[in-house]
């Protein structure tokens, strides 16, 4: 027997979540993204309540729906790494080494525009990049692509498809290149690294760059949107790569701003929310 179902988001739930309406059994949705998706507000009036990313998706929802803002669940190890972290003295956490470490990441799938524009974006700053140590992540299927460009324009990189660590790295690093995925956000903001925010451009509803400006107002990011780059990405990129790498004042007031961001307690609001619906019991009772 089914008790309740957790819908996260997308078409190919949309089936099971309405023949969950039809036989009366709760469901819980999840929304990752500032903007709302379509899935989301078609069946939002009729679940138990949504657990939202972020707080900007409550005004695009029914008045009568039940929302929730949770923030974004991460990774095990993030959540680990930031508890570690609180720990500790802020003398502990002070910066000791002189080099400093930019990740670039393309996702699973890889971000092209990225792999295609890095490259000539780091060869451009020079001597600017010269006490950095770079590693970008490429995606699968883009790796020697990505290598061969960097070689033939003699940057200093490590290029990988894939970090099987990315936890470790970045709270290990300095600034990281990305999209702008909600939960890509949510471990940013646990390890509370400077961004430059680059989003995909092709994301259902342009999602992606409505939470780059959340993430943009609060100050823990810069942001590259490519729908307004058409032909010149490389010049935007190149400017917001120099300030990000060169303004160690303003790196510092991102990481604050990052930190402010994190919702550590994201993934156990969710299981709270969940269990609420089946036990009905409160899920401050359960935290308890």
């Amino acid at each position: 027997q089914v008790w309740l179902v957790v819908g996260l988001g997308g078409y190919t739930s949309a089936a099971v979540v309405r023949a969950a309406i039809a036989r009366g059994i709760p469901v819980v949705l999840l929304e990752q993204n500032a903007t709302v998706g379509r899935m989301t507000r078609w069946l939002a009036r009729d679940s138990a309540v949504v657990c939202a990313g972020f707080e900007e998706a409550r005004p695009q929802l029914h008045g009568e729906t039940p929302v929730t803002v949770t923030g974004n669940p991460a990774r095990t190890a993030f959540e680990r790494l930031y508890q570690a972290r609180q720990r500790r003295s802020p003398a502990d956490v002070a910066e000791t080494s002189l080099q400093r470490r930019l990740v670039i990441l393309g996702g699973a799938g890889g971000a092209r525009s990225l792999n295609e524009t890095m490259p000539q974006v780091l060869k451009s700053l020079g001597n600017r990049i010269a006490d950095w140590q770079i590693v970008h992540q490429t995606g699968e299927g883009q790796l020697v692509e990505t290598e061969a460009r960097y070689q033939q324009l003699g940057v200093s990189a490590l290029a990988v498809s894939f970090i099987d660590e990315i936890a470790s790295v970045l709270f290990a690093s300095d600034a990281v290149v990305c999209r702008a995925g909600g939960t890509t956000l949510a471990e940013l903001a646990l390890s509370a690294t400077p961004a430059l925010l680059v989003p995909y451009p092709q994301a259902a509803d342009n999602h992606q760059a409505a939470n780059a400006r959340v993430y943009q107002a609060a100050g823990a990011c810069r942001l590259v949107d490519e729908t307004e780059h058409p032909g010149n990405l490389s010049q935007a990129l190149t400017r917001e790569v120099d300030l990000l790498l060169t303004d160690h004042a303003g790196r510092q007031e991102m990481t604050r701003a990052m930190q402010s961001l994190a919702r550590p307690q994201a993934a156990s609001d969710i299981a709270g929310a969940i269990c609420e619906q089946l036990c009905g019991v409160p899920r401050e009772a359960i935290a308890a």
